[in-house]
């Protein structure tokens, strides 16, 4: 066997240990929206479209670009048609979960804005906190906030008591590594509005890493549709096919042993003495919940430690050389 016959029996082989992605799903991150349904989204107009209407269309592009490749989940506020108790959120919400993308649809249809004609922020995000959905050990979950404006006077006291309620829910959001994106759509130069979604961002724990304010602006549907598309993409795994990892955009994963490493969380390779573990001995080469990828490998967390195709060349190559230099001259 001349030695590309022996390269190619080194690649076959390694074809039979590089594993399948077939648990690759579970690296698909939660994307829970919670959209503002209050009144003020068809009281406005943007180039003949309501706020509403424009806000359908961003959700609708956004879960059809992203489809299979995040699991949605919506939520509304205020509640349609819950006049008693005022302001607050009663009717459940759509938990994330996979192929959700025509049950967020038709949530929205059925709850165009109406009575009661409140904006109850805080009550929305405590709603969305109150998913065990969200708290998921095997996969990264997101909210995104969409608001048109500033908590209503007669909702929580208004901004003076509701804003630090809002702040509270979403920092016990983050608490439990879910962090929030907030998005101000058609805000402009409201300075109460501008105030609370500056603090909310914060809160959130990913604030706008550009311009003045914390949050993302969007006063158009161009804008609109840009800005979700472009936090989907971060909270996404990217390719489903080939576990890429839990997205980190805050820098936290979720087990011990991963570091974030370009937006991505990387688990340590196995111990090369054979241990098993991390190299100083401490355990957990491969995390056992989550779905960080370890370093050469295509598969989740927790499948047997298993090397890439290249590094299985590599090494076939190596020992090709290494019998090379040992095999005596023929007569």
């Amino acid at each position: 066997m001349n030695t590309a016959q022996r390269i190619g029996v080194s690649l076959a082989l390694g074809g039979l240990f590089y594993a399948s992605p077939s648990a690759a799903a579970d690296c698909i991150s939660n994307l829970h929206i919670v959209l503002d349904r209050s009144c003020s989204m068809t009281q406005n107009s943007i180039m003949g479209k309501t706020r509403w209407a424009i806000a359908v269309d961003a959700i609708r592009n956004l879960t059809t670009k992203h489809a299979g490749k995040l699991r949605f989940g919506l939520g509304m506020f205020p509640d349609k048609g819950v006049m008693t108790p005022q302001c607050v959120q009663t009717m459940p919400h759509l938990s994330p979960a996979p192929n959700n993308e025509q049950a967020v649809m038709t949530q929205l249809a059925n709850n165009t804005p109406g009575a009661p004609c409140v904006t109850n922020i805080d009550e929305g995000i405590k709603q969305a906190g109150a998913d065990p959905a969200l708290y998921s050990t095997e996969r990264r979950s997101f909210v995104v906030l969409i608001t048109d404006g500033a908590q209503s006077g007669n909702c929580s006291g208004g901004r003076t008591t509701a804003d630090p309620l809002t702040v509270k829910y979403l920092t016990e959001l983050y608490g439990k590594k879910v962090p929030t994106y907030v998005v101000g759509f058609d805000v402009g130069t409201n300075a109460n509005a501008q105030a609370s979604l500056n603090s909310f961002a914060t809160a959130g724990g990913l604030p706008n890493p550009t311009g003045t304010l914390k949050f993302y602006a969007a006063n158009d549907q161009a804008e609109l549709e840009g800005a979700l598309d472009k936090l989907a993409a971060i909270a996404s795994t990217g390719d489903v096919s080939l576990c890429k990892g839990v997205p980190c955009p805050d820098n936290r994963c979720l087990t011990a042993t991963a570091q974030c490493v370009g937006g991505f969380c990387i688990e340590p390779p196995p111990d090369p003495s054979g241990g098993g573990g991390n190299p100083d001995d401490t355990g957990g080469g491969l995390a056992t919940a989550g779905c960080s990828c370890q370093v050469g490998a295509h598969s989740h967390a927790g499948t047997a430690g298993l090397l890439s195709p290249l590094l299985l060349v590599a090494a076939g190559i190596l020992r090709l050389r290494r019998r090379s230099h040992h095999t005596p001259p023929r007569a």
